[in-house]
């Protein structure tokens, strides 16, 4: 995993010029605009996609199988952590893929009040088509790209990303800790062996916390 260094932060104090703030408010301004263009047109490209090979592909289920497969049969809540997301939200999202024949539920043996989520073999076949042919266009469209500014572009997004999380995750993970407090620890287990046994008729939409 790529090491961060904690970014500098520019200051008057500094002894920056003018020139060079307005510059890097520039540069971000423009990061800010490219990383919501990015948002929109991966959503295009995830559509395009999703018409061409039926409805169960979309970039949610996606990631759900491709946490499943390589991390293993998982427990809905421990799921809905790594994805960050609420249990209620991977609930209706794995119970649509359990009816589509993309998962399916085993019992814990850790814990027989708990369901650990699977991958069948047919979510196994679409993960590995859907990555596939994912690779395939996006190779294509970086196909003018020179290896170095492909492996640069991976470099930079995998450093965006921990940047995100080391702002974000803590805060997501100590919302949840507060809930847990709020309804008691009893209670919040007792929510979560629930979640963890809905079944395909569930009412209500990374890093661990635990």
């Amino acid at each position: 995993m790529l090491t961060i260094p904690d970014p500098g932060v520019a200051r008057v104090d500094d002894g920056i010029d003018t020139a060079g703030g307005s510059a890097r408010l520039a540069a971000v301004d423009n990061v800010a605009t490219q990383v919501l263009r990015t948002t929109r047109l991966t959503h295009l490209a995830w559509h395009a996609l999703g018409k061409e090979y039926g409805p169960d592909v979309d970039p949610v289920g996606f990631r759900v199988l491709a946490q499943v497969i390589t991390g293993g049969p998982v427990r809905l809540t421990a799921l809905a952590e790594e994805l960050f997301t609420d249990t209620s939200t991977m609930s209706r999202q794995t119970s649509a893929m359990v009816k589509a024949g993309l998962l399916e539920r085993r019992p814990d043996a850790a814990d027989g009040r708990a369901s650990l989520l699977a991958a069948t073999e047919k979510g196994e076949r679409v993960f590995e088509h859907v990555r596939r042919r994912r690779e395939e266009l996006l190779g294509g469209l970086l196909d003018e790209w020179s290896e170095e500014d492909v492996h640069q572009l991976g470099v930079l997004l995998e450093r965006y990303n921990l940047t995100l999380a080391r702002h974000y995750v803590p805060a997501h993970c100590a919302e949840q800790k507060a809930e847990q407090k709020t309804v008691g620890p009893r209670a919040h287990n007792d929510q979560r062996a629930h979640a963890n046994n809905q079944n395909d008729t569930t009412e209500d939409e990374g890093e661990d916390c635990s």
